[in-house]
């Protein structure tokens, strides 16, 4: 896993709340990050996407393909 705490700090400030690592997803290996307010958020060298907020509508949005794939 090759997450890396300057990044994750710099995801954070750029959220503009604290937010933890919780894994790598996807082939791009995107941080999964979870934000203070609950949101689940893939985060890389593209930008950060909101997948959605609590671990469950985020896992339902995102298998189902539903989730906002816009950057924020």
């Amino acid at each position: 896993m090759r997450l890396y705490p300057p990044n994750v700090r710099s995801y954070a400030r750029q959220l503009g709340m604290p937010a933890v690592p919780i894994g790598i997803a996807l082939v791009t290996e995107e941080s999964v990050l979870l934000a203070e307010n609950g949101d689940i958020i893939f985060a890389g060298d593209a930008g950060m996407q909101r997948v959605g907020n609590g671990f469950a509508a985020a896992v339902k949005a995102f298998v189902s393909g539903t989730w906002d794939k816009r950057f924020l």
